[in-house]
């Protein structure tokens, strides 16, 4: 990963990293925003990612509850899910 590069020293360091090891993943990140991801790709980085793609968004507040003293019941009393060849 080259995180926080200016892109003319992510592009430099992206050809050096991969002329010394071909087969590695290079990952830019950091300062990457869908108004200039453009000038971050090239042909010797592989991925690039955005952190406000999970910064930015509002959280959702959902839980699941419990309750005691519920009745077990056997997956045997549901009926089973209808097959393709019980519709023909």
């Amino acid at each position: 990963m080259l995180d926080n590069f200016t892109t003319e020293l992510l592009h430099q360091s992206a050809v050096s990293v991969k002329a010394a090891f071909p087969g590695i993943i290079v990952e830019a990140s950091g300062g990457i925003t869908p108004q200039n991801v453009l000038q971050y790709l090239g042909p010797h980085v592989d991925m690039v990612s955005m952190g406000c793609l999970t910064q930015g968004p509002p959280s959702i507040d959902f839980s699941l509850k419990l309750a005691k003293g519920l009745k077990k019941t056997s997956c045997t009393s549901h009926p089973s899910p209808t097959t393709s060849t019980d519709l023909q």
